[in-house]
């Protein structure tokens, strides 16, 4: 009989990769337009504790900041997430500046556009995995 070998298949958030197949909102394309709508990569925080990030750090309300679905902290994963605050270049570089840890991070990726409805939960068609 052979013996059997042990294998792990998730040693390092980077072993475990998701990313969200949103239902992108619809996208305003004049102004005036009340929310940003990010593309958001984390490693070693909930998504309640990124949203808790982006709140605190451009002075925000529970109602501001949005997600359509929840992710995990033991992985590398990507989310869009609609923040009630029209957000720059600026603010974002800022935002990856202080949100970049050794054993973890927060990175808003890029703009995806602006709008005036919140993003929705739930409102997206899955996750994609690698």
């Amino acid at each position: 009989m052979k013996q059997s070998e042990n294998h792990k298949l998730k040693c390092i958030n980077e072993d475990f990769q998701v990313t969200e197949v949103s239902l992108m909102p619809k996208f305003a394309f004049k102004k005036p337009y009340k929310f940003t709508y990010i593309w958001l990569q984390k490693s070693g925080f909930t998504t309640f504790d990124a949203l808790e990030e982006l709140k605190k750090f451009f002075k925000l309300t529970f109602n501001d900041v949005s997600n359509q679905g929840l992710k995990d902290e033991d992985a590398i994963t990507e989310q869009l997430i609609s923040v009630k605050k029209i957000l720059t270049n600026k603010d974002i570089e800022t935002f990856n500046k202080k949100h970049k840890f050794k054993d973890k991070f927060l990175k808003i990726e890029n703009i995806k556009g602006y709008g005036n409805e919140p993003i929705k939960e739930r409102a997206l068609h899955g996750n994609s995995f690698r």
